[in-house]
């Protein structure tokens, strides 16, 4: 166990959300916990220990000599500063500096560590002039009262201290500055109390969310964050920082060069020097010291920010990384503005610039919002405002958001794999964004480097005004300096619909820049040209186009009815089936409605080759080898368009009969053979049967011999088992993928509202398939399988269920588990596993034999890797989210099963429509040890209407 930032920043969402009444829920850390952090922060403090020992013998013994400051320097009573003043707060007494007319609105500042008021003279002489300004020490700091005892320094008592100052004052709609630690500050205030605020400015302060999201993806915040386990400890921090005159000071204060921050002006740094000289560093350590003591309670979504936000991040900060920046998924209104040659102390490094960006800022015209009350009614008819992102988007494993700065623009890019490995870089299409290419981008960053844009006017780049600003070159160009600047070359370019159009044009214009070429029905424009005028179908499928290009019509009938026509109507399957999930339709929906439409019906305005194909832009001859895959159920592209032989030198192509304009998300993997086995008439009401860990189809002979009367019954081996391919990869285990193949496999048969059977591993997966594709199930029917949110629910209260699930944790172990399976002739994997509720052996020895045949020849490995890629098993706090499952489910639990407790079974707050069958006697292995029962279960909730 690692208690790493994660478990410590986190710690801010409770904290800032905690009430009177939910102190109760507060808990301390736990023995284990605490002796893990108490060991890594003494590891810290003995390197520090031994750093201290190594300057004191180099400067024999002067190390520790501090210069005596009985008056504080010149610059901190210059009167342009402003007046201080103390206010008696309800527990302690705070200091703040004063400037500006107090009939003005309020700016308040707050500073970071090792810092006070004074870290704000810039600002204050700058905004003074439009703003009552406000700079506060903090609590613990400079002149503010510093109570005795780390309990006194939480991040809701720091919090509560800013609201009793603004409500002292008698403000409302303040814009709330805050650096570092005060960001942290910030953020809570907002999340708390976001009817006091008017705009907030975070300067080099991670959103707490971000900051721990950081930690699921990499070691390095973790590295840059050690002083905060070192500042935990008792004494040895302070000593530390006092040490060699306040050296810490000189240490730290520096430019974006390395450069000192005060060289100029000594008096500066002494400012500093002087004030912790006569209020010390306790204070300002007890907020590092109270963080560790607790542990997060509260949902992320308690901390969604509803306030407008400005992050400005010095990018050469060596405390945080610039990755931490981007808190859109946490941020309803976010402004981002980098600066690249800058330090943590953003504020005091670049002073000019941050005053250009807050005043750009806090002074934008708010007349569009008259605009927006008077006319969204209209425009979003029968639709829902969206302030969250759905969780969809704070999914870990599509990668990490990034921004960089284009000549003309900001793009946003999502990324993921290993940088040193090829690059692949999708371009999304007409109404999409990065979110379309999650199944590519899960699957080939096992191999290569994925980069997923938000293209020009999309998502969260830049949407440039006027149309001149979307043309082919514009959007080709701005491909090029993307890879110019990332120092990309040779990169795999894969692009849908407009995105495989402005492949095509890159791949003419810079085949330098590309290795190959994949385009999914994405008309070249040569093509587009050619058969426009050979074919009446292409032209009638085109009415879009004309419909696209009308001012002001094309983006009311995109809004309307909630954006039904830029959504629900627009992404079919090629046999008209709704292609998105509902989560995943939130996630188009709300990026739709956050950005609006506008900059992507400029790409059809900016480019009228499509409406009068004479003007379709000249190119060259494409000579790099490329793969076109076709949907040839396109509803707006003719197959034809795929046969561009006459452009390219080397083509390969690919149609998929049943696809439709969506391939990539229709058909997202085609890389596994499913082996199953049918009975009955397929024109009956189809049954899917999921066998669990370690059987196969032959699992549900029974059923499969009762049902096939009245159903056409399908008994699958999953991915990984009997006949079915067993991808290599682990991460191809992962829930959502199976969930995706299983997907797949309906689509594939043209099957939807099938009842659904599970058991064990695949009554997890027929749980999921039921929360995220309710369209395609009837009925569902589960058999001792645990739903993964009321398995981490009784893990964490039952140390029962803890030790009955001792196996996830050996499956876990690499090579050990498949080879204690094979010994003694697969004793482990089928002899001593397959018993009942009373221990008798459930197996044949002819069915004895075909499972040992099944499993010696397709190995255990794959089956294991349902554990290794699904962690939730190991760690229930990461059990995957899902929605309430809506369709009516039957659930059958043998109650001495020896592997999982029978109030799992007990769904009842996940699942609308629940029954549950108890079999008192029988074992785990339902199914196989009290087979009429539980055909008798079935039939009966089936018979229900």
């Amino acid at each position: 166990m690692l208690i790493d930032m994660n478990s410590v920043y986190c710690i801010l969402v409770h904290q800032v959300s905690k009430t009177k009444e939910d102190n109760v829920f507060t808990k301390k850390v736990s023995p284990v916990e605490k002796l893990v952090v108490t060991g890594i922060s003494i590891f810290y403090g003995f390197l520090v220990s031994l750093y201290l020992i190594f300057s004191m013998v180099k400067n024999r013994g002067n190390y520790f000599r501090i210069k005596r400051r009985d008056a504080p320097p010149k610059c901190l009573t210059d009167p342009t500063l402003g007046t201080h003043h103390f206010i008696q707060l309800k527990d302690i007494k705070m200091h703040y500096v004063s400037k500006g007319d107090e009939k003005k609105p309020l700016m308040l500042f707050i500073h970071g560590f090792p810092e006070f008021w004074y870290s704000w003279r810039h600002q204050i002489r700058e905004f003074a002039k439009d703003y009552h300004v406000i700079a506060v020490d903090n609590r613990g700091y400079g002149d503010t009262d510093k109570p005795r005892g780390i309990h006194n320094y939480t991040v809701s008592a720091i919090v509560e201290d800013t609201r009793q100052l603004v409500e002292a004052l008698g403000k409302r709609d303040v814009v709330l500055v805050a650096h570092d630690w005060g960001g942290a500050i910030g953020w809570g205030f907002a999340a708390k109390h976001p009817e006091l605020l008017r705009k907030l400015v975070i300067i080099n302060s991670p959103h707490p969310m971000m900051f721990a999201e950081s930690q699921k993806k990499g070691w390095k915040q973790f590295f840059y964050s050690w002083y905060m386990l070192f500042f935990s400890l008792p004494l040895l921090p302070e000593f530390a920082l006092r040490s060699n005159d306040y050296f810490i000071f000189d240490h730290s204060f520096r430019n974006g060069d390395g450069r000192p921050l005060f060289a100029d002006d000594p008096q500066h740094v002494e400012a500093y020097k002087y004030t912790f000289h006569k209020n010390g560093f306790t204070g300002p350590l007890n907020w590092y010291r109270a963080l560790i003591h607790r542990v997060p309670q509260q949902q992320p979504k308690s901390f969604q920010i509803k306030v407008p936000t400005l992050i400005i991040w010095g990018k050469k900060d060596n405390y945080l990384t610039t990755e931490l920046a981007p808190a859109h998924a946490y941020v309803d209104d976010l402004t981002v503005n980098y600066i690249d040659n800058c330090s943590h102390w953003t504020q005091m490094d670049q002073p000019t610039l941050v005053n250009q960006y807050m005043r750009q800022f806090v002074s934008k015209n708010c007349l569009h919002l008259l605009f927006i009350i008077i006319i969204n009614p209209l425009l979003f008819m029968f639709g829902k405002h969206r302030e969250a992102p759905p969780d969809c988007f704070l999914d870990s494993s599509l990668g990490t958001h990034h921004f960089i700065q284009l000549n003309d623009l900001r793009m946003h890019y999502v990324s993921n794999g290993e940088q040193n490995s090829q690059t692949l870089l999708f371009i999304h299409g007409f109404l999409e964004f990065w979110y379309s290419w999650r199944h590519q981008i899960r699957d080939f960053a096992k191999d290569y480097h994925v980069m997923a844009v938000d293209c020009h006017g999309y998502g969260d780049t830049d949407k440039p005004l006027g149309v001149e600003h979307y043309t082919h070159d514009a959007l080709v160009d701005q491909l090029r300096q993307l890879l110019v600047e990332l120092n990309k070359s040779r990169v795999i370019l894969v692009g849908h619909d407009w995105g495989g159009t402005i492949a095509w044009l890159l791949a003419a214009k810079h085949p330098e820049l590309i290795d190959r070429l994949v385009i999914i029905n994405g008309p070249l424009p040569l093509m587009y040209r050619d058969v426009r005028f050979q074919s009446w179908r292409q032209l009638f499928k085109s009415w879009q186009i004309f419909e696209l290009n009308i001012p002001v019509l094309s983006e009311y009938g995109l809004k309307c009815c909630d954006y039904y026509g830029a959504t629900n109507a627009l992404f079919r399957s090629g046999s008209g089936r709704q292609l998105l999930s509902a989560e995943d339709m939130e996630a188009y929906k709300y990026t739709i409605q956050r950005n609006g439409v506008k900059a992507p019906l400029n790409w059809y305005k900016a480019n009228p080759a499509f409406l009068y194909p004479l003007q379709t832009p000249k190119m060259d001859q494409i000579k790099v080898p490329a793969l076109h895959i076709w949907g040839k159920k396109d509803r707006f592209l003719v197959s034809r368009m795929a046969e561009v032989y006459a452009y390219v030198n080397y083509l390969t192509i690919k149609y998929i009969e049943t696809a439709g304009h969506w391939v990539q998300l229709e058909e997202p993997v085609l890389d596994i053979q499913m082996h199953y086995v049918s009975n009955g008439d397929e024109n009956n009401q189809t049954m899917l049967f999921i066998h669990g860990f370690p059987e196969f189809w032959y699992s549900w002979r029974h059923q499969i011999q009762e049902f096939a009367k009245d159903y056409h019954v399908i008994a699958v081996d999953c991915p990984g088992y009997g006949d079915t391919d067993k991808p290599a990869s682990v991460e191809r285990y992962a829930a959502d993928a199976l969930v995706n193949d299983f997907r797949q496999l309906l689509s594939a048969l043209n099957k939807s509202r099938v009842i659904l059977v599970g058991h064990d591993w695949g009554g997890i997966i027929g749980w999921l398939i039921a929360a995220k594709h309710p369209d395609l199930i009837h009925r569902v029917i589960i058999m001792n399988a645990p739903l993964p949110l009321m398995y981490r629910d009784v893990r964490l209260e039952s140390w029962r269920q803890l030790f009955l699930s001792y196996y996830a944790f050996v499956f876990s172990i690499p090579v050990v588990p498949e080879f204690g399976f094979k010994l003694c002739d697969y004793y482990g994997a089928t002899d001593q596993l397959f018993r009942s509720g009373s221990g008798r052996q459930l197996l044949s020895m002819e069915d004895m034999e075909a499972y040992k045949y099944t499993i010696q020849r397709n190995g255990v490995s794959a089956p294991i890797a349902y554990y290794r890629a699904n962690p939730f098993l190991l760690y229930p706090r990461q059990a995957l989210h899902m929605d309430n499952i809506i369709v009516p489910a039957l659930c059958i639990w043998g109650k001495k099963d020896t592997f999982l407790v029978p109030k799992l079974a007990e769904v009842f707050i996940y699942v609308n429509d629940l029954t549950v069958k108890y079999i008192e006697t029988a074992g785990h292995w339902v199914a196989l040890e009290e087979p009429e029962l539980v055909n008798q279960f079935v039939r009966q909730f089936l018979s229900k209407e």
